[in-house]
């Protein structure tokens, strides 16, 4: 009887046994097919932010080039201001000097600026298609006596 009944434990264990098994080779089964589509979606995640990297890259790149072009484009604006600054402080110096010499001698600011009017009118003379004198000398254009 005590036989019996050990080999009756026995057997209801096995079936617990081989059910738990099956039970577990099944869960196992359903988890490699959940790793399986985790893994194909995190790769279609991976190639998608792989081609957003690309083109981040591109753009970085793109901002790069505008940045050194607006730096030379600025660096060129810096210069020709500070050129013009310059051609200000001489003029205004020049004016100065011509304010003080006509106030002493206005006959002579008089003729230079008659001279320099007579200049100026020949440069748009040349300008227009007028033919050039031999020998010719102009302090306000000199490349289109040349």
């Amino acid at each position: 009887m005590l036989i019996e009944l050990f080999t009756s434990l026995i057997s209801k264990y096995k079936i617990y046994f081989y059910i738990a098994v099956v039970l577990l080779f099944l869960a196992s089964l359903g988890y490699i097919q959940y790793l399986r589509y985790d893994n194909l979606s995190l790769t279609s995640q991976n190639i998608t932010l792989s081609q957003t990297l690309e083109n981040t890259n591109k753009k970085v790149e793109n901002l790069q080039t505008s940045i050194k072009q607006i730096t030379a484009i600025n660096e060129d604006y810096i210069k020709t201001v500070d050129k013009l600054n310059n051609s200000q402080k001489a003029l205004d110096e020049k004016l100065g000097k011509l304010e003080h010499a006509a106030l002493g001698k206005p006959s002579l600011v008089k003729t230079r600026v008659n001279k320099a009017s007579k200049e100026r009118n020949r440069c748009f003379e040349l300008a227009t298609g007028s033919s050039k004198i031999k020998n010719e000398k102009n302090s306000v254009c000199p490349d289109l006596v040349k």
